[in-house]
């Protein structure tokens, strides 16, 4: 289920630090290009799939599973879901300059993995609960849960993000991954293609990066893609299977069970013609 909800400014607000305007949970994200950008800042953690930005700097970088986006007020945003689609959560904060009250983020979109992802998601979801309240009361608190999920990120800038050669070996294992999850992807031809690095060393830029090994990661996005595949097809799972990048059937299963509660046949009849 996708909630995604903006909100007008009430007068109370206008006296606090910063206040919620805009946030969506689960929200599977489409296109979106602005050239001169919102009075507020966003900042958007991805669930599911995978997204790219376009940030100030005119590079494009990759938000797989697990990633945050933050983008500064007055920032130009452009944010696209990579092939099998993107969901994600957002939130849009104002922040009251009125009372002295700036972003320690920064002026410039940044890219990061923080390590706290679960609980940060928890307050976005917080963060909806309490402003879909539709009460003053609701607002405010919806506010301070914000002020929260800005210093848990804050919090944990030192220990995130990685070194830009880092970054740089993540971005092209993870480019090479989205052109090629539907075939055979050895860890030897990673590390090849990100300068000839050793395997110890790209799993630990993935660990880092988006908590996960570069195996796991690759299994995660087959299996982003075949749900999708269930969900707007009528191709048999063993098709799904191949399509998604599987060596067989049982292998496809075997993955599934990792990532999913409900089988494949019971995600296709809840998930029918729902865009994943």
């Amino acid at each position: 289920m996708c909630y995604v909800n903006y909100f007008l400014t009430i007068g109370i607000e206008k006296d606090l630090p910063l206040y919620v305007v805009g946030v969506g949970v689960g929200h599977n994200q489409e296109p979106k290009h602005e050239t001169i950008g919102a009075e507020e800042m966003r900042l958007h953690i991805t669930l599911s799939g995978c997204g790219a930005a376009y940030t100030d700097d005119g590079k494009r970088r990759i938000l797989p599973v697990g990633t945050m986006l933050y983008t500064p007020a007055h920032c130009p945003l452009s944010i696209e879901p990579v092939n099998g689609g993107w969901r994600n959560n957002w939130v849009m904060i104002h922040i009251n300059n009125d009372t002295g009250q700036i972003s320690l983020l920064g002026d410039k979109n940044r890219v990061f993995a923080p390590d706290n992802a679960g609980r940060i998601n928890q307050l976005y979801e917080k963060i909806n609960h309490e402003i879909t309240k539709y009460t003053v009361e609701g607002r405010l608190m919806a506010a301070a849960v914000a002020y929260e999920m800005l210093c848990l990120v804050i919090s944990g800038l030192d220990e995130i993000g990685g070194s830009l050669a880092e970054h740089s070996i993540f971005s092209k294992a993870v480019n090479y991954i989205e052109n090629n999850f539907d075939k055979p992807i050895r860890l030897e031809t990673l590390c090849r293609i990100c300068r000839g690095i050793s395997a110890q060393y790209l799993c630990r830029v993935f660990r880092m990066m988006c908590g996960m090994r570069p195996t796991e990661y690759i299994q995660h996005r087959r299996i982003e893609y075949a749900k999708q595949q269930l969900a707007n097809t009528e191709q048999t799972i063993y098709e799904i299977a191949v399509r998604s990048g599987f060596e067989s059937e049982s292998y496809f299963y075997r993955c599934w069970k990792r990532f999913e509660r409900e089988s494949p046949a019971q995600y296709r009849r809840t998930h029918l013609n729902i865009y994943v």
